[in-house]
């Protein structure tokens, strides 16, 4: 948007015969380094993306909320990540992302309040 980098949330593909749980956490592994487990199903989301040998397709994405113990990160050498940063999360209402995946982050701080990681 104009030169301005909004923050949006890792993305990954799913092998076949794999449950989105286990992508996820392969995904986090690969691409920055970080083990986690999965804490709950955030939501899902379509959207169209323009693939340069493919044209126009439609992406079915699933979110969800993994809880990581702090660790440096390490970006793959190679794949579509520009940058992967750690954020405080009474940080992240500060932060440009896109309007899709805000209510994510809602849920987010209702699923820690509830299991009251978060006061």
């Amino acid at each position: 948007e104009n030169g301005v980098q909004l923050i949006t949330l890792r993305k990954g593909h799913v092998e076949l015969e794999e449950s989105s749980e286990n992508g996820v956490l392969r995904e986090l592994k690969k691409e920055i380094g970080v083990e986690g487990k999965v804490i709950a199903k955030l939501g899902e989301n379509e959207y169209i993306a323009n693939k340069p040998d493919q044209g126009k397709i439609v992406k079915h994405v699933i979110y969800h909320l993994v809880e990581a113990n702090y660790s440096p990160i390490e970006l793959e050498k190679k794949g579509g990540l520009d940058d992967a940063k750690w954020f405080p999360y009474n940080d992240i209402a500060t932060l440009r992302m896109y309007d899709d995946i805000k209510p994510l982050f809602e849920k987010t701080k209702t699923i820690l309040q509830e299991n009251k990681i978060l006061h």
